[in-house]
């Protein structure tokens, strides 16, 4: 999707490729201290390639319906990928975002994405595959689930792991959503990390995902392009979707230089609270083509005779 302007690792290299920012540091940080900018300018992409590795998110407890109404509103107007939000709001998201795109007599792009077993990955098997099952029936279709780390580290119940994701990846491959399974790597030492990825393709998952945004650090260029890199080396023996996993960066990012490290290091997916001024300090940055022209007129406000009303049923 990403266009490499620099000399970068391989880890900054494959697959991706990279839409680099001009601050050395960034190049620097992502492609290892012997890699050199080439000096020309960044290459541009696309503001709907761009947007579409947005998934824009409000997990925060305190979130209200105006808060997830605006939330699919700057998603919508943006074409992002998906809105990422708690279980409770996934009925009322789908029923807006349909409606937003009703209302212009077009079908809706803006996935429903939501999380399972959050933020601590410690409910049980059952549990999590029942909440996954409860979310699609509710209109998710992404689902976020977080591994039981504490079983994870030290490969102190390996195969409950493996059941854990098993469960949860039989409810997503036959009901036909996306299957992201969360990591939190900061908890994780290296092995750790690269046992999750394998366990994770081996189950069928569709994506890796660094973190929650709730433990004591978030996405990192190195776990990002060790994840991308562990997950082809399991695609290259046969193992796992088709095309391999894909991984999201969530946690920490915050600029534009933040996503663009990440999507440099292998990332096909960001999370991000921020999604907009992201999106927007790219655009200004230069690096975003046609970003005019995608970006739709903002809604009017929630709550206006002019706004779709949002259907609550079965939301909370």
């Amino acid at each position: 999707m990403f266009r490499s302007w620099s000399l970068a690792s391989r880890a900054c290299r494959a697959g991706a490729g990279v839409l680099a920012v001009s601050a050395a540091a960034a190049v620097a940080e992502c492609a290892g201290a012997d890699a050199k900018p080439t000096g020309s300018a960044p290459a541009q992409v696309s503001a709907a390639k761009l947007a579409s590795v947005f998934d824009h998110t409000l997990l925060k407890p305190e979130a209200s319906p105006a808060d997830v109404r605006a939330l699919c509103e700057e998603a919508h107007r943006y074409s992002f990928a998906s809105v990422c939000v708690n279980p409770s709001f996934v009925a009322e998201a789908r029923a807006y975002l349909d409606a937003l795109a009703a209302r212009e007599g077009t079908e809706r792009v803006v996935r429903v994405c939501t999380v399972i077993g959050f933020p601590l990955g410690a409910t049980t098997s059952r549990v999590k595959a029942f909440e996954a099952e409860e979310a699609v029936n509710a209109g998710a279709d992404e689902i976020d689930m977080v591994l039981p780390v504490g079983r994870l580290r030290g490969r102190a119940d390996v195969a409950a792991v493996t059941r854990d994701l098993a469960a949860v990846a039989e409810v997503s491959q036959r009901r036909g959503v996306v299957l992201k399974v969360i990591l939190e790597t900061a908890l994780l030492n290296d092995d750790e990390r690269d046992l999750a990825v394998m366990l994770a393709a081996q189950t069928g998952c569709d994506f890796v995902k660094t973190s929650t945004g709730f433990a004591k650090g978030g996405a990192t260029v190195k776990d990002v392009g060790a994840m991308h890199e562990q997950a082809a080396v399991v695609a290259g023996t046969g193992v796992g979707v088709a095309g391999g996993m894909r991984v999201k960066a969530s946690g920490g990012v915050r600029t534009c230089e933040q996503a663009m490290r990440m999507l440099g290091a292998g990332a096909s997916r960001l999370g991000a609270s921020a999604s907009v001024a992201i999106f927007e300090e790219c655009v200004a940055l230069g690096y975003v083509s046609g970003a005019d022209e995608h970006v739709k007129a903002a809604a009017p406000a929630a709550g206006s005779a002019s706004a779709p009303a949002a259907n609550s049923d079965d939301a909370y």
